[in-house]
């Protein structure tokens, strides 16, 4: 067989370039798979990722909403209770604190306060200056309300270390009751008349 005959029968020949055809072929379709599989890890990667942070978020709010309740304001930061009467044993928490009136050692009425859902016995802050009525909280301070042989006496006081009450206002009469809406003290005096005080004007 001649030499051009010999050339002509390979280039008919189609097995005589399939080797390099089928390497070709499995580069392009390993990188394809690599390529596949680095886009799978990714969306894997990112979208754990989302969930997570998404997972987060939700905890934190609950959590927030939980420390919200023990610190006695709504999730907004709102606070849920601010008034308490004596005769109802009623308390106000505040900034993780349950404020009560408690009798104190000497059978005296202290304004005391305790960790909320605490065991431990109340801690007395100060002595109140006559038979309390009920104390109400307002923009971060709190105001007692008793009656003396005098008449009544309202004690400001503001939570903190080595903060002391204050006479915040007094009055000839006996008073019975009190409500807060607002800024403005209400309090009903024997008789069923009424004493407005804003405590925003501080007086």
């Amino acid at each position: 067989m001649s030499a051009v005959a010999t050339a002509k029968q390979a280039a008919h020949n189609p097995r005589s370039h399939a080797p390099g055809a089928r390497a070709r072929r499995g580069v392009v379709i390993g990188g394809m798979l690599v390529g596949l599989a680095l886009a799978a890890l990714l969306i894997y990667i990112v979208g754990g990722a989302l969930i997570n942070v998404m997972l987060h978020d939700d905890r934190a709010s609950g959590e927030e909403a939980m420390l919200a309740a023990d610190a006695g304001t709504d999730a907004g930061g709102t606070q849920t209770r601010t008034v308490a009467l004596a005769a109802d044993n009623d308390t106000i928490d505040y900034l993780g604190y349950t404020y009560s009136l408690v009798e104190g050692e000497d059978g005296s009425v202290v304004f005391a306060s305790q960790l909320v859902d605490s065991t431990a016995e109340p801690l007395a802050l100060f002595t109140v200056s006559g038979t309390p009525v009920g104390f109400a909280w307002y923009d971060g301070f709190f105001y007692v309300v008793s009656n003396t042989d005098d008449g009544y006496v309202i004690q400001s006081f503001m939570p903190g270390d080595g903060s002391m009450p204050v006479d915040f206002l007094s009055g000839s009469e006996t008073v019975t009751s009190l409500v807060l809406e607002g800024s403005e003290l209400t309090l009903e005096e024997t008789g069923g008349r009424t004493y407005v005080v804003n405590l925003a004007d501080g007086a």
